[in-house]
Formats: structure tokens, sequence, C-alpha cells
């Protein structure tokens, strides 16, 4: 053994050791300066290390095996001993290793001292960010990228996320920054897309992406600001700080992009941040509580209430994790089956809290105004939605809810701008894009939409705008089969169901998949299929089974009422249809939402039947005022078959028809609403025999293309 120690040591084996670690040591300092500062892939860290450590036992079996002669590389058993020079080449491996560790402590005193002592940030050159600022005044809009986890843990992706997400909000809050949503600058989490395309997609003009590296209590933020139009990059910055640090990091970042931008504002502290900013647990149970509730499964909305409660106990003044909480909460009913009124006491008691401690809490006045939708109170929750975009003129939740709440009002010009403005900024976002296709089609307008990128990055979504633009153009059979293709996402049975009542094809089998695809319970759904195919019984079965916080469109009582309409026995559905409107319009208040029209139409029709016009005929108004304020609000589609019902109750059947031949014409007539009771009135009709004789024709056509026997007319 002593023998061989010699040997090691005349090889110099040794010193090829140390100077070899000595060198990795340098260039892995110099590839974690490089790679934020060149733009290069983060994945490189990891492949450097991967490359010295694989090449270390290659070194040293080279210093054992060979010698460098003057007369070149030689293998050490050709070498004569007396002619060897490893004691020379040792000496210089000697001052190559003293050079090595020079330049290696240099690093650690840089990285150490120097930038920690310049609070973590590896600043760019002066000049260049003047130059920067100049060329960026332009800038307005930004999407934020998830952040690289780094950490080389799965486990840790809830951080990097996280920290993304928390940038992401603090930007979105400023006035004149326009700052595309999370859930479409995160559809690119893990696809290998070139940033000029996402910006596109995404319509900004400059796109944030970074990383992050958890090490023990040290933390390294890497971010780079790149020009849409050209790649380039606009800003590049570097931060090394304790866990402890992570809400200065935040507004560190936040004022540097807003500088890079040169959007001339001011960006403070949040309340919800400065609660924790000495609770590092709080902050990392609050991230991994965002992590799970973005999942919307069973498991991860229990997992996401478990982590806020932690976090508010670590921290009871945490608004923000109480907000989150009250949302998880809520989502508790569609995702873990709680029941729907434990959950919106419950919700509503964490809120209340929430903004007692942050009173400018605009995720928790969004969640409020939406606990008041869902109650059917569009009137009560439109002023906590103002709030919440007020504090936060980019929170799309508070502007889709808004939307849909202003088109109940009527006031439908402010909810398509609403809508378009949540569309523009989260224009990946299924729910946001099916309701502004619905105000647009009112509007008489086409959707505006990047096919491609819709189809590649949210197939559902392109699916969806497809399914509702073949419908529109009454190619019912392209539709239904469009939605049910080998492969297609189960939320795509939602769309074969709509598809299938035009087509007239009565399949529950099919609907009620397609209520439980997604994981969740469309009452509506299910409740209007079974209305259009008749099954009158089951209907009544089916709602035995809900109370009213089940259904969001009408009670129990009104599903009821209008069963009884339906089969003809006006006496009874008087009761019913009378308690559901005025009762479900606060208190006596015949101001409806649109969701009611036809159900107040019904009403009248239900009254002048058991001989009660003069109550008819208030009724029969009000329906009037509401039809005319849509149609002064620029309503060009969409409620044609409401004012047909309306017109055969004035008296006006020719423009009933013509009322319902733009309907027809616009893809919003069924079969079934042929023979309701309204419109059966024109069953002597020669023109009305006609136009449905026609109906029936096409629709029999349709079905042919899909194999499937004729409809006879009723």
């Amino acid at each position: 053994m002593p023998a061989l120690w010699t040997e090691l040591k005349r090889r110099n084996v040794f010193r090829v050791g140390v100077a070899y670690l000595a060198l990795a040591w340098v260039v892995i300092q110099i590839t974690d300066l490089a790679v934020p500062a060149l733009n290069l892939p983060e994945s490189l860290h990891s492949i450097v290390f991967y490359i010295g450590m694989v090449g270390f036992p290659f070194a040293l079996f080279f210093a054992w095996a060979f010698e460098l002669t003057p007369d070149g590389l030689k293998r050490e058993k050709e070498v004569d001993r007396s002619q060897s020079v490893t004691h020379a080449t040792g000496r210089k491996l000697d001052f190559a290793i003293i050079g090595m560790l020079l330049v290696a402590i240099s690093f650690l005193v840089v990285d150490n001292y120097v930038l920690e002592g310049e609070e973590g940030v590896v600043s760019s050159d002066p000049a260049a960010d003047e130059t920067l600022a100049v060329e960026s005044q332009s800038y307005d809009s930004i999407g934020v990228l998830p952040f690289a986890n780094m950490s080389n843990d799965p486990e840790q992706d809830y951080f990097s996320d996280g920290m993304a997400e928390e940038l992401l909000n603090a930007l979105a809050k400023l006035q004149n920054l326009q700052v595309a949503a999370r859930t479409s600058s995160f559809a690119f989490k893990g696809k290998n897309m070139d940033i000029t395309e996402i910006g596109n997609t995404l319509k900004v003009d400059t796109m944030l992406e970074g990383s992050v590296r958890k090490s023990g209590t040290r933390l390294r933020i890497t971010a780079q600001l790149i020009d849409v139009a050209n790649g380039y990059h606009l800003w590049s910055e570097t931060y090394d700080r304790e866990l402890t640090d992570v809400f200065e990091i935040q507004d560190e970042l936040t004022s540097a992009i807003v500088a890079a931008l040169k959007v001339h504002l001011a960006v403070g502290e949040t309340t919800e941040r400065a609660a924790t900013v000495d609770n590092w647990e709080a902050y990392d149970a609050y991230l991994k509580g965002l992590h799970a509730i973005r999942k919307r499964t069973d498991e991860s909305t229990s997992a996401a209430i478990g982590y806020f409660q932690e976090a508010v106990r670590l921290d009871p003044e945490f608004a923000a994790a109480l907000a989150q909480q009250a949302q998880a909460v809520l989502l508790s009913v569609s995702y873990g089956g709680a029941p729907k009124e434990e959950a919106a006491a419950k919700g509503k008691a964490l809120l209340s809290r929430a903004l007692s401690l942050n009173p400018e809490l605009a995720e928790g006045y969004a969640a409020r105004g939406y606990l008041a939708m869902e109650a059917g109170n569009c009137s009560a929750a439109l002023p906590d939605f103002e709030k919440a975009r007020t504090l936060n003129p980019n929170l799309v939740e508070a502007l889709h809810w808004s939307s849909i709440c202003l088109g109940e009002e009527g006031r439908l010009t402010e909810a398509l701008q609403l809508s378009q403005r949540a569309h523009q900024l989260d224009p990946l976002h299924a729910a946001v894009f099916t309701v502004l296709t619905n105000f647009e089609t009112q509007f008489g307008m086409e959707v505006e939409i990047n096919r491609e990128a819709a189809q590649r990055n949210n197939p559902y979504r392109f699916l969806q705008y497809q399914s509702d633009l073949l419908l529109r153009e009454k190619k019912w059979a392209e539709a239904f089969a469009l939605s049910i293709p080998p492969g297609a996402p189960e939320d795509a049975l939602f769309l074969t169901a709509v598809a299938s009542v035009f087509l007239a094809q009565d399949d529950t089998d099919l609907f009620d998949r397609a209520t439980n695809a997604s994981g969740t319970t469309d009452h509506f759904l299910k409740l209007a299929s079974l209305m259009v195919f008749r099954h009158f019984d089951e209907m009544e079965q089916y709602l035995a089974s809900l109370s009213d916080t089940d259904l969001t469109w009408a009670s129990t009582g009104a599903w009821h009422g209008h069963i009884q309409y339906l089969r003809g026995e006006a006496a009874d559905a008087e009761p019913l249809l009378l308690k559901a409107v005025i009762d479900e319009n606060q208190e006596g208040n015949l101001n409806f939402p649109l969701s009611q029209l036809n159900l107040t139409i019904s009403l009248a029709d239900v009254l002048n039947r058991n001989g009660k016009a003069e109550q008819a005929d208030t009724f029969i108004k009000l329906a009037r005022s509401k039809v005319d304020t849509l149609i002064r609000n620029g309503a060009a589609f969409g409620y044609q078959f409401a004012e047909a019902r309306l017109s055969i109750l004035e008296g006006d059947n020719e423009k009933a028809l013509s009322l319902l031949q733009k309907a027809d014409e616009s893809g919003q007539l069924l079969w079934a609403n042929l023979n309701e009771p309204i419109i059966s009135r024109l069953q002597h009709d020669p023109d009305f025999i006609e136009f449905k004789a026609s109906y029936y024709d096409y629709l029999n056509a349709e079905r042919a293309k899909m194999n499937w026997p004729p409809v006879v007319p009723e």
C-alpha cells in the first residue's frame, strides 16, 4: 500500500484530481453567471455538473496511465523513469491549482459579500439601462410565464409557480399595465415554444420568464424581460437572498420591471404581503395551497383547504390566505360534494374576516360578489365586482362575473365590453370565451380567435368554438360529430349533448355522461334536456333529489311550475310560477333578470288561460320593457324566440312568425320550441304550417347524415 501511495504521488494523480476539482468549480461558477446573462437554457447547469462529475474518474485514469513528456503524451509504461518529467509537471500543476483556487475564492467573495452588500442584485450596466429605458417607452402589456424550478426537486414546483403568480398579481394591480391572466400564461408551462410565439398568442408586448433555485434557506431568482416583437432582452437580473426576504424580492422585481417598461406608476407593497413578511412558514403553506387549488380535483381542493388553514393558523392576520380558503371551500361543492348551503355560509364568514383585515383585497370582493351571484342576486353582486375591478383592473374573475351579471340586468353594452376585456387578458380561458361568444352572438358579431393557437394550446376551447359556430350556422350533424371524435376530451360530451338536442336525438345516457364528465354536476343541462324531450315524470323525480341551493337558474318550484305549464295544467302551474317570479326577485321587485324572461312570459300565458287578463297584462308589459331594453342596448340576436312568444300574447302573430324565422336563421330555434303552448297557437296559420314543415325537412336532412330515422312533426 505505501508503494501504491508513493506511485500515485509520483504520477501526479492527486495533483490532477485537485486541479480538476478546482477547474470544475470555476466552470460551474462561470456557468452560473453566464446562463441568465446570455439567456441560455437553465438545464445547462445540470449538463455542466453532470459532465464534470463524469469526467473526474477519466482525469484520474489518464493521470495514472499517461505522462506528458517533451515529446508529447505517452503511455506511462513506455517512459524511461530516468527521463521522466513528472516532478516538473507537478510543479506546473501546483501553480495551476493555486491560480484556480484564487479565482474560485474571488467568486465566493463576490457572490457572498459584494453582491450581498448590494442587496443581492446583480445589476446591469447603467449606460445599457438608460438605453433600454429609452427604447421601452411604448410597452404597456406583459405576460408572466411560470418560473422554472431549478431545485432538482419536482416537489418544489409549487414554490417557483407561486413566485411567478405572486409577481403576476402584483403587476396586475397597476392601472396602466395590461397583464395576461394566469390561466392563459401558465397554459404554456412545460411547452417548448418560442417566446415570441407565446407573446403573440397572449397578445402582449413583453414576456417575463425566469427561474427559482431554493437550497436550504438560500434563494436565487433569475428573471428576464423579453421584447416579443424581436425576441431581444430588455432587462435581466439575478437576486440572491435568504428565504425570509422573498417579499422584498417580489417588490424589487415589480419595480424593476415597471422601470424597464417605462410605465410611470408607483409600485407599493400590498397589504396581504406585509401581513406575512415575518412569517416564512405561513407564506410557504399559502403557496402550496395556491398550487393545489389550481388542479381542480376533489383531492387537490381538500388539500388546498388544509394548506390555507395552516397558513392562517401560523399567521391569523393573513388576509389573502383567508380569501383563498373561502374560494377553496366554495369549490368543494363541485369538487368534493360538500353541501352548498354549508359551504356558502363558511365561505361568507371567511371572506368577512379577510376583508376586515384587508379592506383593499380585490380577490375578497370578487369572491363575495360571486357568492351573491350564485344565490341569484346580481344587484348585490355588482357593487362587489366593481370594487374588485377598481382595486385590480386586471382581475379576470371580477371582469368575467361582472359581465354575466350585467347581462342578466340587460346592460349588454357594458357586459360585452367587460367580457371582451376579460378575453383580452385571458385568451385561453374557456368559460370567458363561452360568455363572450354569447354576447357577441347577441350583437351579431363574429368571435375573433387565433384558431391555430387555440387548437394547439387549448384543444377543448377550439372544439367549443367550432361547435358553437356550427350550431349557429345550423350545421347540427357536423357539430354533433365534431364533439365526439376518438380521443376527444371528456368535456366535449357537453357539446355533443347540446348538439343532440338540436338534432332531436333523445339520449338520456349521453346527458348523464355529459353532466358528470368533468367531475361536476350541471343540473340545468340535465333538467333542460329532460324538458325538451318531455320526460316530465323523470324531471320531477330528479327535482325531488335537489334543493334550491343546488340550482342557479331557478328554484325547484319554478321548474315544477314549468312542468305543469307544459303539461297544460294551467291551474296547477299558476301558484308555482307566480311564487317563483315574485319571490325570486328580492321581495316582490319585478325587475327580473333576463334568465327569467321566458319564465315570466309563461306566467303571463298561464294567467290569461286562468281568466286573469289584467294581472297577465302586468307581466306582459314587464317582459316587453325588458325586451325593448335589450334592443336599445344593441342586441341583434338571442332574444327573438322570447319576443316571438311575447308578440303572440300581444296579438301580433305576423311579427311572431318573422321573429321565429330570424331565430331559426341564427341557429337558436329548437324543434321542441315549435310545440310549446304559446307557439302552438299558430298551428292553424298557413304561413306557420309551411315554416314548420320546412324546419322539419331540414332537421331530418341533418339526421339522415347521422343515419338516424326521420322525426315526424307533432
